[in-house]
């Protein structure tokens, strides 16, 4: 959260603030490229495991289409009892 945080600090910097070299330091700087990245890998991290719960939930409930659900059941066992 604090490189969302930062990165939404730099896009609000005010026009009386952003100088040209308070621009360049502000975008060339290390902490933007790698807060950017957090927040990247972060943002898409998210949404990928929310839609994973989906799926689970989705095998659970036998809400697949009946031509992949049986084989969803088994990898799904398969997890489960591999998982500590």
């Amino acid at each position: 959260s604090f490189h969302v945080a930062f990165i939404s600090s730099v896009l609000s910097v005010p026009v009386s603030a952003a100088g040209r070299e308070v621009l360049r330091f502000v975008f060339t700087s290390g902490e933007t490229l790698i807060s950017a990245l957090f927040t990247y890998i972060s943002w898409h991290s998210t949404i990928a495991v929310h839609e994973m719960g989906h799926y689970v939930k989705a095998v659970r409930l036998d809400a697949l289409n009946a031509r992949i659900l049986p084989e969803a059941k088994v990898a799904m066992n398969k997890w489960l009892s591999t998982s500590y």
